[in-house]
């Protein structure tokens, strides 16, 4: 009924939009799951979401509080009074919501191209703009694929992954060919591309969002404000970790971080990065990294003095401050 008033006809839906119509949404590092806050004389509705919830699962989380509020759990209940048990009745009718709203039967069917793979799971996953859990258990659900099919299927992915096909953030795709992995690759294009470096290594300065100054393949300096790769040449222009995982369930708990181009092992988690593993393959010894790394200095680090931290924007959970 809800879609039907929206008039919402396919994904992905504008969760925030819809919240909007209602109240408004505020970003916190201490909402942890979400919650919601009814101003119940002007009648309006003020929803706090931790931003650092993993891609897909905050959409979930949005919309489990937008669920709260179209099916009148504020003004039918007295939410602060509820026992643990009237809580999980609540709680459980609203993810009942979030599961046919985002994810309707006619939805499914509609974009499901049998037979079942962990590419196209990948695929209907950022349609819906789900986390990975959510489509499993909704196929699961729908009677299109038992869950532990689809555990079976990942598995079964993993191990012959060097056979074509590639996880990215945004997506899984498969290719006609393989292609062997390399140390620098690209993660947006949906293609992992061999992106070979010079020899000898050539160490270079980085600018303050950690990309390379310039290209230490061919020298060029000219790049664009969101250029990842040289125009000239085409190399990757961030020395990145290489913390990832094999399962794109995964995903959220890879670190990834842009290091400084000297930079033999990640700062944030202590991974290796694309520069060690790539001077590890063309035969350098741990000794000989440290040597031409140390020797590069700290001028190819970041190229500025660091920006200063930001302002804190504490928001005190009072209603009567709340910003409806």
């Amino acid at each position: 009924m809800f879609l039907r008033e929206a008039e919402i006809t396919e994904p992905p839906i504008n969760v925030i939009e819809l919240i909007e119509v209602f109240g408004r949404i505020k970003w916190h590092e201490d909402a942890e799951d979400g919650f919601t806050i009814y101003d119940e004389k002007r009648g309006k509705y003020c929803i706090f979401i931790d931003p650092r919830t993993i891609d897909g699962r905050i959409t979930w989380t949005m919309c489990h509080e937008l669920a709260h509020i179209v099916l009148m759990h504020f003004v039918e209940y007295d939410m602060d009074r509820l026992t643990p048990r009237e809580e999980k009745i609540l709680d459980r009718e609203c993810d009942i919501f979030v599961r046919e709203f985002l994810m309707p039967e006619e939805w499914v069917l509609r974009y499901y191209e049998p037979p079942l793979s962990v590419p196209q799971l990948g695929k209907l996953k950022d349609k819906f703009s789900v986390s990975w859990e959510a489509v499993t258990y909704r196929f699961n659900e729908l009677g299109i694929c038992e869950k532990i099919e689809i555990d079976q299927l990942f598995a079964e992915w993993n191990s012959v992954r060097g056979s074509g096909s590639a996880y990215t953030a945004h997506a899984v795709v498969e290719r006609e060919e393989p292609v062997l992995l390399g140390i620098n690759y690209c993660l947006s294009n949906g293609t992992r591309e061999v992106i070979r470096l010079s020899m000898p290594i050539k160490i270079v300065g980085t600018d303050n969002n950690d990309r390379f100054t310039e290209c230490p393949i061919c020298g060029n300096s000219d790049f664009s404000y969101n250029a990842h790769f040289c125009k000239i040449c085409g190399h990757y222009l961030f020395n990145e970790c290489l913390n990832s995982s094999d399962d794109p369930r995964l995903a959220h708990e890879e670190c990834g971080m842009a290091n400084a181009s000297n930079a033999l092992f990640c700062e944030r988690c202590g991974s290796k990065t694309m520069l060690y593993e790539y001077m590890e393959k063309v035969g350098y010894s741990e000794d000989g990294m440290k040597e031409i790394a140390v020797g590069a200095g700290s001028g190819s680090g970041s190229g500025s003095e660091p920006e200063p931290a930001p302002e804190d924007n504490t928001i005190s959970f009072n209603p009567d401050d709340i910003p409806f």
